[in-house]
């Protein structure tokens, strides 16, 4: 639905930026227990990449291209816009990225602060196990970092996916100033990184896809998809999945009744103007057909408490199902929500 999200690429592969992610409330379910552990490893084209550019053996750089492939031309092409007219290997392009006096401050930062990938790979390991309970098709490809030079954070392609830890070098790293909004930085932090790669799989394998929808059709998707990373990830804490403050969600926790007679006495659960979708759904500083004090995207966590009823309500509901299916109405009404 929203460009926030998601966009395609002409090179066929699909960029994802992702704030936000999911709640874990107390009445939630947590059911899945990782029955398989997928060992995980990331690979360091970001580390490798300079010993490429500086390199004067061909046979070196060759083997470079061929061990990164596709990966290599997709981040020449599509995330730096170098034209591969330019030269073999992409070389001049390289040199002007790296040689970049912001770039190698990002360099030098990302060094620092992930010369150990270990604990992300670990979170990983579990959490594709996780995934793979509920999407046992689903084949884990090659996990690779980068730096973009504040690109897009995660890129997933057919056979791999690429997070660009210059994203992630903390809310208060001090090359973000300025170029992020505030509700953005929350979310520039080391341990958010599972959970965007595992919600960019899932926008990924499993996207939306009703066409003319009501805003009742999103959130009931976006509460499905948040449920199922609480369960994918059940040991973070509630605040973290969500991407709000502590405060945000208690303020949605103490006018829940409020928000939900606004979207129904205003009619706007059945609207299928996307104008106003995005109000609800998109990142921004707060929800505008609320209030100034509503954190951004609260449409999202209303969606998240009609899944939640109605999976009380009727137990042998499948999550994949609601994510899956054109369920909202049934979800609306099924629940018995009243807010």
């Amino acid at each position: 639905m929203s460009k926030i999200l998601y966009r395609k690429l002409k090179t066929g592969i699909l960029t994802i930026s992702i704030i936000f992610i999911a709640t874990a409330c107390k009445d939630s379910k947590r059911k899945i227990i990782t029955t398989q552990i997928l060992p995980i490893h990331i690979e360091r084209f970001d580390r490798h990449l300079p010993e490429y550019v500086s390199s004067e053996d061909s046979v070196f750089r060759d083997n470079f291209r061929k061990k990164y492939s596709p990966f290599f031309s997709l981040y020449c092409q599509s995330i730096l816009k170098l034209s591969p007219e330019t030269a073999p290997g992409y070389l001049p392009g390289l040199k002007r990225f790296v040689s970049d006096t912001a770039v190698k401050v990002l360099y030098a930062d990302c060094e620092d602060e992930y010369s150990d990938m270990s604990d992300l790979e670990n979170n990983l390991s579990e959490a594709f196990g996780r995934y793979g309970a509920f999407f046992p098709e689903y084949k884990v490809p090659r996990i690779l970092s980068h730096v973009s030079g504040l690109g897009v954070p995660v890129i997933i392609a057919d056979s791999l996916i690429s997070v660009s830890i210059d994203n992630y070098l903390g809310s208060d790293y001090r090359l973000y100033k300025g170029l992020f909004y505030d509700y953005e930085l929350k979310s520039k932090i080391r341990r958010q990184i599972p959970l965007d790669i595992i919600s960019a799989v899932i926008y990924t394998e499993e996207p939306f896809r009703k066409e003319n929808a009501t805003l009742l059709d999103h959130i009931v998707y976006e509460g499905a998809v948040i449920y199922l990373l609480e369960q994918i990830f059940p040991d973070k804490k509630e605040e973290d999945l969500l991407g709000f403050s502590q405060e945000q969600l208690d303020w949605c926790r103490k006018n829940e009744s409020k928000i939900w007679n606004k979207m129904v006495s205003e009619k706007h659960l059945f609207s299928g103007d996307m104008l106003l979708q995005n109000k609800y759904l998109n990142p921004a500083p707060f929800t505008s057909p609320l209030t100034a004090e509503s954190p951004g995207r609260t449409g999202r966590w209303i969606g998240y408490q009609l899944v939640k009823a109605y999976l009380r309500n009727v137990p042998e509901a499948n999550i994949t199902d609601i994510i899956r299916q054109d369920m909202a109405n049934t979800v609306l009404k099924q629940s018995k929500y009243k807010g």
